[in-house]
């Protein structure tokens, strides 16, 4: 286990790490520049009052020089906590006996020790910044005693030297909170700008990746489904006894080979479908056709389901429907079929009902009601997620569905720049309504005009 204190990392690791080095680095540079003044302001004044008092604030603000260095040779290490612990200590030390030494310069030590607290922020971290700050407020305690108390008799200055000395202090103090919030500015920006283009380029490869396996998942999904037309087709010559009589029992196994061939080629289609939709090759080829031919596609695909399972199976059309709409209508039966298909799977009692309503606001919707089980609130918005399938089911496996066909549909009516809604109440049933735009064929738009003379 790491034993050593200010060594604690945050998520971001070597890159939070860097950064501290960064800072550290920096920051011994600027102390550089102004600990050069500092010492030659303090040898002015201790060749104005030579003492022991004004001869120390040289000694310790020379030491700056070493103790910068090696913050800043353990920083290029890989130290920058510890560097930064023994810099900022350092200066507490530093700070606090120049109040105590110079008559007056106390009050000059607390804004110059909240500049360095500020300044542990950056080098050791948040935790360490916690004990930065109980260091500094134990050594300015300390140092408000030994003044308050008189232990150290402090060398008094001529009223020009004080001032010059605080102000210089203040100056200082000043420009190291300026340049400190600068540094960590630009750092904060830098960091920004480097994850963000991190984060570009990873999104390039998932994007790239996602592509890939999209068009990996098209190609082997319209490749399968070439033997499994043809499994499908012989097996249903042969059920037809076009080859031959055949024995009951193999009239059942062929039987269950057609009605397996047949779902894993629903479950390719619906694969291929969402994979087309991932890599944005879905194209819709719209014509015109009366909404008839898909609520027959509906009835004789779906009707003897529903009659299988004792339900009630209705479908009506609005009497006020365009004879014609323009759409894609392979798609538009698919919608009609994944809802349908679903709603009677899910139903035991009642009925499932399927309707065309009448276009409000250059609209028109399509809506299924069953009496089903219905979707609990928090699942509703689930369902309509790639290979999604609720887990509380009764008498419908799982297996029996791939959780894709709803997420299919969702994917189609936005594509038809659409919507679907879901309206559910456990134990009362579902109501699906996808609501489309209306399109009808150009003469459609134009019998008034015709009725009137106008060609």
């Amino acid at each position: 286990m790491e034993s050593d204190l200010f060594a604690a990392r945050s998520p971001f690791g070597d890159l939070e790490r860097k950064q501290r080095e960064t800072f550290l680095i920096s920051i011994t540079r600027f102390l550089f520049y102004v600990t050069g003044p500092i010492i030659v302001a303090f040898i002015i004044f201790f060749l104005v009052a030579p003492a022991w008092q004004s001869l120390l604030p040289v000694i310790l603000s020379s030491v700056s020089v070493p103790v910068s260095l090696l913050a800043r040779r353990m920083s290029r290490q890989g130290f920058p906590e510890r560097g930064g612990f023994i810099l900022i200590s350092y200066f507490f030390v530093m700070a606090g006996s120049n109040g105590i030494l110079i008559d007056g310069f106390f009050p000059a030590v607390a804004p110059v020790f909240t500049a360095f607290i500020v300044m542990s922020g950056m080098i050791i971290g948040p935790t360490g910044t916690y004990y930065m700050g109980a260091l500094g407020s134990a050594t300015w305690l300390a140092a408000w005693w030994i003044v308050s108390a008189h232990i150290i008799t402090p060398i008094s200055t001529s009223a020009v030297i004080l001032p010059v000395l605080l102000g210089g202090i203040v100056v200082i103090t000043f420009l190291l909170v300026s340049f400190l919030s600068t540094l960590s500015t630009s750092g904060l920006r830098s960091a920004l700008n480097d994850a963000t283009y991190d984060l570009i380029q990873i999104n390039k490869e998932l994007n790239r990746a996602n592509k890939l396996k999209s068009q990996f998942m098209a190609r082997t999904s319209h490749e399968l489904r070439t033997p499994l037309n043809a499994i499908i087709g012989f097996s249903d010559l042969t059920l037809r006894k076009i080859y031959g009589p055949l024995t009951q029992f193999q009239e059942e196994g062929l039987s269950r080979v057609l009605m397996n061939a047949k779902r894993l080629l629903a479950l390719i289609n619906d694969i291929l479908d969402l994979s087309k939709i991932e890599a944005g090759e879905l194209t819709l080829a719209e014509t015109a056709f009366p909404i008839k031919n898909v609520i027959q596609i509906v009835d004789m695909t779906l009707a003897k389901k529903a009659q299988e399972k004792e339900l009630g199976f209705s479908m009506s059309v609005a009497p006020d429907f365009p004879p014609q709409i323009v759409a894609d209508e392979n798609r538009l039966a698919q919608i009609l079929l994944n809802l349908a298909d679903n709603a009677i799977k899910f139903t035991e009692t009642g009925s499932v009902a399927i309707s065309i309503e009448s276009p409000v606001n250059g609209h028109w919707s399509i809506i299924v009601r069953d009496t089903g089980r219905g979707i609990r609130e928090e699942d509703q918005d689930l369902i309509f997620e790639e290979f999604h399938q609720l887990d509380y089911t009764v008498t419908e496996p799982k297996s029996h569905g791939t959780g894709l066909g709803l997420a299919i549909t969702r994917h189609l009516a936005e594509q038809m720049r659409g919507e679907i809604k879901l309206d559910s109440q456990i134990g009362k049933g579902s109501e699906f309504k996808v609501t489309l735009p209306l399109k009808v064929p150009e003469k459609e738009t134009q019998p008034a005009l015709v009725s009137q003379g106008v060609v």
